[in-house]
């Protein structure tokens, strides 16, 4: 797998439909951003936590919507701008079937990461206080750090998993979570080398809007931060669906 050609790739899909990527982004954008501007003038804890849960609960449909508009459109399909709200309602009941299992897989990840994550913080801690010997702190963070690795390699078998569903709809939760898997299978690194990739726009953008906050004025940075994320997302979301091409052919050879 060569990360450049996917990512050149993604360019060449992007042409014609650009502009319209950057319309279902920033409308799915809006959308949330009304819902927590309405969440915002609720005083009442109760109903804030209930809506909460409603925002939470439309999230996840809402997402898998978003990721299947970029599917299509990457596949030459005529899709709408609001289409991701339409497809995420149809499939709210297998989307939260799929991230439940996902969640039942990695829940020994979490559970270790998150007692090693403790027994570090303690065991520093108690260095501090008592000026005891660092053998406990080295093996509380390696053991720190061997599970947050264990973490993020169950984490990255089920990227695809959102990916598979839209191809196969007709397989259940467990048949999903077990294909997403088998496609990652000895291809994480080149997710990851894929994700760095994109470190030279990210750090590119920061700085420019570093800058501009600095020698101009706030608002005017924010504003210039939040277009150049929006039009650096399609290349991201191209470059992401082209890997996933790329694994679906590979494994179908």
């Amino acid at each position: 797998m060569v990360i450049s050609e996917l990512k050149k790739d993604a360019k060449i899909k992007l042409r014609g439909v650009y502009f319209k990527v950057i319309l279902i982004y920033l409308v799915y954008l809006i959308i949330f951003g009304i819902l927590e501007s309405f969440q915002k003038m609720i005083n009442n804890d109760i109903i804030s936590l209930i809506y909460q849960t409603i925002i939470l609960i439309i999230s996840l449909p809402f997402s898998y919507g978003l990721l299947s508009s970029m599917l299509k459109l990457s596949r030459n399909e005529d899709v709408s701008i609001t289409d991701f709200i339409t497809i995420g309602l149809n499939n709210t009941k297998m989307v939260w079937k799929v991230f439940g299992r996902t969640i039942l897989k990695v829940i020994l990840p979490i559970i270790l990461f998150v007692i090693t994550s403790i027994s570090t913080i303690l065991a520093f801690s108690y260095s501090i206080t008592y000026s005891s010997s660092p053998i406990l702190i080295i093996v509380c963070s390696i053991l720190f750090i061997a599970s947050a690795i264990y973490y993020i390699v169950k984490l990255l078998s089920y990227i695809l998993t959102y990916y598979v569903l839209y191809d196969n709809p007709k397989l259940n939760s467990k048949e999903v979570i077990e294909k997403s898997e088998n496609l990652m299978l000895s291809q994480k690194w080149n997710y990851i080398f894929l994700c760095l990739s994109f470190i030279g726009w990210i750090l590119l953008i920061y700085l420019l809007t570093s800058l501009i906050i600095m020698f101009v004025n706030e608002m005017l940075g924010t504003i210039v931060l939040f277009i150049s994320y929006l039009a650096l997302i399609p290349y991201i979301s191209f470059s992401m669906i082209n890997f996933y091409e790329e694994l679906k052919s590979s494994k179908q050879e």
